[in-house]
């Protein structure tokens, strides 16, 4: 049975306070996901030298490359970087309570299953940091992620940094813009909250 979006019925004005209370009820604290992404970044852009086999590969890939045996950093790469990211990110967290939380790979990204209730499940995608909530994939209509979203926005790569938004996307929010599949900005900023990042 499918869940009930909180937003049914609600009008929009009011979609900011949905957002926030949905924050404050929910399992994990959400401020809480901002170490579990340090911790992958740190490790993906620990070394200057994995820094450029990762940008290698990546170039290898995106140009129909398809390596046999990936190195083991560099498993799961074949999706893409965004994929390769939100898969880490979702094993990053459910290190923290591997009893409530279950990693399962998507074709957009990953999602953390929550054990004791479904409804708290976490789908974890990787963004461009550009307006709007975005993936270059196409998904068919029932596969678009929806419930509960951590979307990590990506700064240029020069500046190894992201932003981190989080909240409740429908699967109708989803539409297409010139081949990309986007959320767009307005409803982003409406249903989702940004987590605040220390100054570094």
């Amino acid at each position: 049975m499918a869940r009930k979006s909180p937003y049914d019925g609600q009008d929009r004005a009011e979609w900011p306070q949905i957002a926030a209370r949905l924050a404050a009820e929910y399992p994990f604290a959400v401020n809480g996901f901002l170490s579990a992404v340090e911790a992958v970044w740190a490790r993906t852009y620990q070394l200057d030298k994995f820094q450029k086999e990762l940008g290698d590969l990546e170039f290898a890939l995106d140009h129909g490359m398809k390596p046999a045996n990936l190195p083991k950093p560099f498993k799961g790469l074949e999706q893409g970087s965004h994929h390769f990211l939100s898969v880490a990110v979702a094993r990053e967290l459910s290190k923290l309570h591997p009893e409530f939380w279950h990693v399962e790979v998507a074709d957009w990204g990953a999602i953390l299953r929550f054990l004791p209730d479904g409804h708290f499940s976490l789908k974890i995608l990787v963004s461009d940091d550009t307006p709007g909530l975005q993936s270059a994939k196409d998904w068919a209509d029932e596969s678009r992620p929806s419930g509960y979203v951590l979307a990590i926005h990506l700064a240029p790569a020069q500046s190894k940094r992201f932003r981190l938004r989080w909240g409740w996307i429908d699967r109708d929010d989803w539409g297409v813009v010139a081949g990309r599949q986007i959320v767009p900005e307005a409803v982003a900023a409406a249903k989702m909250v940004w987590l605040p990042l220390p100054v570094s």
